[in-house]
């Protein structure tokens, strides 16, 4: 939890734009040094709670080209079942964190009242992380074992 926390606050538009050039993948320039010092997730997380949406599709390349999160790549890939939900509650904490801080900074929305009714709203919503861009896998993989999946009855 706390490597996708990290990776959630620390991640910029230069780690991708880094690994695509290190990989040969071509890259659009940015037109701004700043370009690619933005956070880019805490923008989503306002995008997001202004629009009421509460699914965050995570590009799993993203997770690469941010080194101190390569672990998490790999935790995500053999074992999304676990680590999947846990993505999904730093997710809320950090809709909550950045709300929070938007009602503390007086941003427009988030004043008064009308900022602890969103924050309210947040609590009460499920927050889902939607991984994208693994690699495809043969269902008949999935039990290499040969074994049922099924209980014996």
């Amino acid at each position: 939890m706390k490597i996708f926390k990290d990776f959630l606050k620390g991640f910029k538009p230069k780690y991708r734009a880094s690994y695509d050039r290190d990989n040969g993948l071509k890259t659009r320039a940015f037109t701004s040094p700043d370009e690619g010092e933005v956070i880019q997730y805490e923008t989503y997380f306002r995008r997001m709670r202004q629009t009421g949406e509460t699914n965050l599709n995570l590009d799993v390349v993203n997770l690469l080209a941010y080194p101190p999160a390569k672990k998490l790549h790999i935790q995500l890939t053999k074992y999304p079942q676990e680590v999947v939900p846990a993505m999904d509650q730093v997710l809320k904490d950090l809709m909550l964190e950045v709300a929070e801080f938007d009602q503390q900074a007086g941003l427009a929305g988030m004043v008064g009242e009308e900022g602890d009714d969103e924050i309210a709203e947040i609590l009460g919503r499920i927050y889902k992380v939607r991984p994208f861009g693994l690699p495809a896998i043969n269902m008949r993989s999935l039990n290499p074992t040969g074994t049922s999946l099924r209980p014996s009855v």
